[in-house]
């Protein structure tokens, strides 16, 4: 009943109208957080298109997810990456790969959360963060050891046995791939040919499922393609990074992204770059989203010095 009279209303359909006529911005004022979602969930059911909503907070954007929750399907929440002041040895994966994911999925997305400080903030492009992208299918013929070399180049890991997402290993002709904590993919070679793809278990290693194809997307947002000349650019630039360059020459390059970004990517983008042009942006309360902005480069600025 209650969708009925807002999709009945004048105001609700003028606002589609807007849309379809591609008039920009539109604000809409005196709404609840509930009632906010309630119009977006309806105008994405109408639309037919993909919704990105940026706010002003992390507590802010998950309260918004949960709400979405109950009115659509395929609901994301893009976080902000942790940036540290100083030099670490180990990080969590979880926050990078939640992102990745989210990125992974975003032409397969109706509605995605995220936060004013996390569009902010710099990230590789698109074109090039995609561009290794593998589709393995029974029938097609590959070359191994440039599977290995385009593997560690979407952000896998080689290991001996496949163990957590992220990684993968290649014994004789099969070749595994951590695809989640729970499950990978095994694909099977003969000679150069796939000869089959299944999914498996990666606790007890046993395949499951008879699969036709399957796509392998990047494991981690910063895919790097010349080592050796981001580091003479480090070099030229900056004195004193003997011990950075050793890192990241040995591959431990990640917690060194933040501090060197100008030099690991000449071209850069941000989150919004990675939607496509059916989706429909909104700013929930612009004031808010424009203080936090304003505090975030005081922030930055003050972390720099």
């Amino acid at each position: 009943m209650l969708t009925e009279d807002l999709v009945e209303s004048q105001k609700f359909k003028e606002v589609l109208q807007d849309i379809n006529n591609k008039i920009s911005p539109i604000a809409l004022s005196g709404l609840s957080d509930v009632g906010k979602v309630r119009i977006l969930s309806e105008i994405h059911k109408q639309t037919k298109r993909p919704i990105c909503i940026v706010t002003y907070n992390e507590i802010q954007a998950k309260k918004l997810v949960s709400d979405f929750n109950f009115f659509v399907n395929k609901v994301q929440y893009f976080p902000k990456r942790e940036i540290a002041s100083y030099d670490y040895i180990a990080e969590s994966k979880d926050l990078p790969y939640e992102r990745i994911e989210v990125l992974n999925k975003l032409n397969n997305t109706n509605v995605v959360v995220t936060t004013i400080e996390a569009i902010m903030q710099k990230m590789p492009t698109k074109k090039l963060l995609y561009k290794n992208v593998l589709e393995f299918k029974v029938g097609s013929v590959y070359n191994l050891e440039l599977l290995k070399e385009k593997l560690i180049l979407l952000g896998y890991e080689r290991n001996d046995l496949v163990e957590s997402k992220g990684q993968f290993s290649i014994r004789g002709g099969i070749l595994d791939i951590g695809l989640s904590e729970k499950t990978g993919v095994r694909i099977e070679f003969w000679g150069d040919e796939v000869d089959s793809v299944r999914e498996f278990n990666i606790a007890s290693q046993r395949s499951t499922e008879m699969m036709e194809k399957i796509t392998i997307y990047p494991a981690n947002e910063f895919i790097v393609e010349d080592i050796e000349t981001v580091c003479k650019k480090i070099q030229e630039k900056y004195v004193n990074t003997e011990e950075d360059i050793e890192l990241i020459k040995n591959g431990d390059y990640i917690s060194k992204i933040d501090k060197y970004f100008n030099e690991f990517y000449d071209l850069q983008s941000n989150f919004l770059d990675f939607l496509n042009d059916k989706y429909l942006l909104c700013i929930d309360e612009i004031s808010k989203v424009k203080q936090r902005k304003e505090n975030i480069v005081t922030d930055n600025n003050n972390l720099i010095k």
